[in-house]
């Protein structure tokens, strides 16, 4: 009897021993995997992240590109236009007023044709540059057409839209581009005005 009861003492022992390794090899696996799960829900999150400021970032590049002129790096026409219609709307409503500048260089195809669209690309460039130097932060200047500029001016009054357009012509008429060395070439525009 007693080796009934050491065999069947025995069994047990060894079906328990068993069964904890069993349970405690279930309980590792499951430990393991849930180490994984977090390591791959980290190396997700990072991956997420990383593409997630990949897309902002191309977002930024696509709204620039859409609303820039690749040239001057001022405003395209149509995200001139839809800036215009915002301010006007807002002039409107405020009663404030607001005044359009257009520039339009003066034979210019004559630049192109003579020097060549480098050099006009340059005279471009030139004006951009020369009429940022002039505006304020709240004007907005942008490329309408090939050789023609628009400019917005908020709270601005007929008159001194017309003196902002004077100082601009005088500094764009006293410019020049360097094609040589020593050799300029001089350029003029002319401006219309409205409030």
């Amino acid at each position: 009897m007693e080796s009934k009861t050491n065999f069947l003492f025995t069994i047990t022992i060894l079906t328990s021993l068993v069964f904890i390794i069993i349970i405690v090899f279930t309980i590792n696996s499951i430990y393991s995997r849930e180490i994984n799960i977090t390591k791959l829900n980290k190396t997700l999150e990072k991956k997420v992240r990383i593409r997630t400021k990949e897309l902002i970032d191309a977002n930024k590049k696509l709204i620039e590109i859409s609303t820039k002129d690749y040239l001057t790096n001022i405003p395209n026409r149509r995200h001139f236009f839809e800036i215009g219609t915002k301010s006007l709307h807002i002039a409107k409503r405020e009663n404030n007023q607001l005044s359009v500048i257009c520039i339009d260089i003066d034979f210019f195809k004559k630049i192109n044709d003579t020097y060549g669209h480098n050099i006009g690309d340059l005279v471009l460039r030139k004006i951009a540059d020369i009429s940022r130097t002039i505006l304020r932060d709240i004007d907005i200047i942008g490329r309408i057409g090939g050789e023609e500029f628009a400019i917005l001016l908020p709270e601005t009054t007929l008159e001194d839209s017309v003196k902002v357009a004077e100082r601009l012509r005088i500094e764009i008429s006293n410019a020049a581009v360097l094609i040589e060395k020593e050799k300029e070439v001089k350029f003029t525009s002319s401006f219309g005005v409205v409030s």
